[in-house]
């Protein structure tokens, strides 16, 4: 019975550090400040040595001092997610979802516009367009609603509302770990390890778009120059056969005139 109840522990603990490490993998460059990479390496010596050893109490023991240990940590981690994500990542989301939706609107009034003066040439008319309010089918202004709204349903599902329910699962004693102090968390990492070199990318942007011009531009000279050469060899060719049609009219004029003469 206690093999079986350490198999089952022991493929949980398993799949929860393998949970950590592809959640380290999927935040590439951010450090975690909990759950190192190292503490994890203990927590599955731990559990390779406990299962190894189940009839020994105090070796399984020191795995439970281990387990509670990084039970600890993981709350940690899940505190200083929680932070970073309500800190740094929403105010950010919440920027851009205005700015988006600004533009959206400076865009449709752009189109309104270009579509009156479009009309005003070509059929000598004045567009008068009525905005309602209540209009479903305006696609645009759609847009631009979901945006606004979107900030509102966000903060339905942010982590920190399911914190506790996470924090509550399979407690060790029956008890939660201590949160840690806010002012105590690690340090929240900087812009540019959450989200990259903003800079970077944009240089890297820039970069590629220069050469796609200048590539662009050597395809364009070089079909111009193509359509020259072309040009140049009709012309030529056209010249040498005048040249021939002269040279043989000539000839042939010469001829008939040195037939005529010897007939006489």
């Amino acid at each position: 019975m206690r093999y079986f109840a350490a198999a089952e522990a022991r493929n949980n603990f398993i799949a929860a550090t393998q949970n950590v490490q592809s959640c380290r993998v999927y935040l590439g460059k951010v450090q975690f400040p909990y759950c190192t990479e190292k503490e994890m390496s203990l927590m599955n010596e731990t559990l390779n040595s406990a299962f190894n050893d189940i009839q020994t109490n105090s070796t399984l023991k020191k795995a439970l001092d281990v387990y509670k240990a990084t039970h600890k940590k993981l709350a940690s981690l899940l505190q200083w997610f929680d932070k970073v994500i309500n800190d740094t990542i929403i105010k950010d989301l919440d920027k851009a979802n205005n700015e988006i939706a600004k533009k959206q609107k400076q865009l449709r009034e752009e189109r309104l516009s270009l579509m009156k003066k479009k009309i005003k040439s070509e059929l000598g008319r004045e567009l008068k367009i009525t905005y309602d309010e209540g209009d479903d089918d305006d696609d645009f202004e759609n847009e631009i609603l979901a945006l606004e709204a979107e900030k509102v349903d966000d903060q339905d599902e942010l982590p920190g509302n399911n914190l506790s329910e996470i924090l509550n699962l399979s407690q060790p004693d029956g008890r939660q770990p201590s949160p840690v102090p806010v002012s105590k968390l690690a340090p929240i990492p900087d812009k540019d390890t959450l989200f990259g070199d903003v800079k970077q990318k944009l240089d890297e942007y820039d970069n590629t778009r220069k050469a796609l011009e200048k590539r662009n531009n050597l395809q364009r000279e070089k079909q111009q120059i193509e359509l020259q050469v072309i040009y140049v060899t009709f012309i030529v060719e056209t010249y040498i056969y005048i040249y021939i049609y002269i040279y043989i009219y000539i000839y042939r004029s010469i001829l008939i005139e040195f037939w005529n003469g010897n007939k006489k």
